[in-house]
């Protein structure tokens, strides 16, 4: 306790800075929830205002027919079966508590691993901070339910202990990924790699599979199909087919790894927009947005979607691993690190595997890339993580690993002591200006993620009476949310307007070709109030829709309105 303790009261000035101050720890401040985060805050005023279903992940009335889990919207389903359960006004948001708590967690599981590393009290505390890094900061700023990167440091500390102690763990492994699966998907397969590395040891070292190990292995199958049943299981209304077309999207590599990533503070977020999806458009970024977690604000060069695969570690650790192989090389010599390399083989194999994978075959080192191929099959049988440049999360940590185990072994105890010390100074130095210049931006700063007026809100308190859903035609667009979608939840409509990372796009071509039919037979449902963007008033041009009962109002078209 007293080390969760210590956590947080380490995580509060990162917070504080991060956050632009503690305000967003005000549960009835939802304003500051922006970006793609806002879809989770309103997938979470339908699922609390719901009652409770199965499986427990069901939302359908966020995006009725094209409704899916709370896995593929956010926010955490531990966070929300805590609110569900508690009965809390579903408009109060903790998503800021979530963010601390996560920062806490990360210090606290940097803590146990420091310690199991063979590092002092004192030590571990350091090391824990050093864990804070830019890479996991960065997630903060764009999407919050990537930020527990705590799953990946416990699943690293069970690895470790697991294979110090030649013990599976698996009750520790079975709870880490029910919380991993119900946080996020990414995380959790990431760790489940992190997790499977004592297995394969162990297969090596024995040439079998013993009785013991088929059973931890059958238990992490079990639990995850368990899981799955409980949260996911037809939580969307898809076919099977559809189900997996919804996954399989054909865009692995979209957002690679870059080579230079890791020691390249730059962001990436406004470069070359032209061949695909950039966050801010062809607008520059917000000036509360750190593009470059350096001081000394140095680029090393990128290509479109390197955001995603973002990993500067900071001065302060590029030093650390940098002087540890200087010392293991040194210390060793040249022909027994070559031992080294055949001694821990299953390990390297491990990191080769990662590291292709996030690569993938469109090799960036900083500017240039090289696309040695396009095998369509493998990027369609991949595309259920676009962002492969994430995996190499994996790899930072392990290195940052490595490098302590290292130092650990070959210094004394003061000297480690010394060294952390001005590591972590370093890493101060580094990147401390940028988080202090984007408090300094964010107070300045007072947006409305959900742009909701009275005169807006009255307006549509009178039309949407009688009414139970909101339906959007075009099926899929996004003009107006999430304004509309809020103003649904606040009259008490269901909406087929809604955000998810998965679409079942079959279901949206057939639900947009049934409202155009009754839009224009004039046969909508008396519980159905329809909305139109004025922009897309061309699309139903040909039907004769007006009736009597629609309006336009601040560039939307209501039909069906109650009068």
């Amino acid at each position: 306790m007293g080390l969760l303790v210590s956590s947080f009261f380490f995580a509060l000035p990162i917070y504080f800075l991060l956050m632009g101050g503690f305000r967003t720890l005000n549960p009835k401040n939802f304003q500051w929830i922006s970006g793609d985060n806002t879809a989770g805050y309103i997938a979470q005023l339908f699922y609390l205002s719901d009652k409770w279903r199965f499986p427990l992940g069901a939302n359908p009335n966020f995006g009725l027919d094209l409704s899916t889990s709370l896995i593929y919207t956010g926010p955490p389903v531990p966070l929300m079966l805590l609110q569900k359960v508690l009965r809390i006004d579903p408009s109060l948001q903790f998503i800021g508590f979530w963010l601390l708590t996560v920062i806490a967690l990360q210090i606290l599981f940097g803590n146990l691993l420091g310690k199991t590393l063979g590092l002092s009290t004192f030590q571990s505390k350091i090391f824990a901070l050093l864990l804070v890094t830019p890479f996991f900061l960065y997630r903060f700023q764009f999407h919050f339910w990537l930020t527990s990167h705590f799953l990946l440091i416990w699943a690293l500390w069970i690895a470790i202990r697991s294979i110090k102690e030649t013990r599976l763990m698996t009750r520790e492994v079975l709870l880490l990924l029910i919380f991993a699966y119900l946080i996020n998907t990414y995380l959790l397969v990431m760790s489940l790699i992190i997790l499977s590395y004592p297995i394969v040891i162990q297969i090596v070292a024995y040439k079998n599979i013993s009785r013991n190990l088929a059973r931890h292995i059958m238990g992490i199958l079990v639990t995850l199909m368990f899981t799955y049943f409980v949260v996911d299981f037809r939580a969307q209304k898809a076919t099977l087919f559809e189900s997996l077309r919804m996954n399989f999207t054909g865009q692995y590599t979209f957002n690679p790894s870059n080579l230079l990533a890791i020691i390249n503070p730059e962001v990436g977020t406004a470069r070359d927009c032209t061949k695909g999806h950039c966050v801010f458009g062809d607008k520059p970024p917000p000036s509360y947005i750190v593009e470059n977690f350096s001081l000394l604000n140095f680029d090393l060069g990128g290509v479109q979607g390197d955001y995603e695969g973002f990993l500067y570690l900071g001065l302060g650790l590029i030093f650390l691993v940098s002087l540890s192989i200087v010392i293991e090389l040194k210390t060793r010599g040249w022909r027994n690190t070559k031992d080294l390399f055949s001694q821990y083989r299953v390990l390297l194999g491990y990191v080769i595997c990662v590291t292709l994978f996030a690569v993938t075959w469109k090799v960036s080192f900083g500017s240039f890339q090289l696309n040695v191929g396009d095998p369509k099959i493998i990027r369609w049988a991949l595309s259920i993580f676009r962002a492969s440049g994430r995996f190499m999360w994996i790899i930072a940590y392990l290195l940052i690993i490595i490098a302590i185990v290292i130092i650990v072994k070959r210094l004394n105890k003061k000297a480690v002591t010394n060294l952390l010390l001005v590591i972590i100074l370093i890493q101060f130095i580094d990147f401390g200006p940028k988080l202090f210049d984007r408090f300094s931006q964010l107070k300045k700063i007072n947006y409305q993620s959900i742009p909701v007026d009275n005169r807006h809100a009255t307006f549509f308190e009178v039309i949407a009476k009688g009414k139970s859903d909101l339906i959007a035609y075009p099926y899929g667009t996004l003009e107006g949310w999430p304004l509309l979608t809020y103003l649904a939840w606040n009259n008490g409509l269901n909406s087929s307007m809604a955000q998810s990372s998965r679409v079942n796009y079959g279901q949206r071509t057939k639900s947009q070709q049934e409202v155009y039919d009754l839009i224009c037979s004039r046969n909508l449902p008396s519980s159905w109030l329809v909305v139109v963007p004025v922009s897309q008033i061309e699309s139903i041009s040909s039907c004769n829709y007006s009736d009597g009962n629609s309006v336009i109002f601040e560039n939307f078209l209501y039909l069906n309105v109650s009068k």
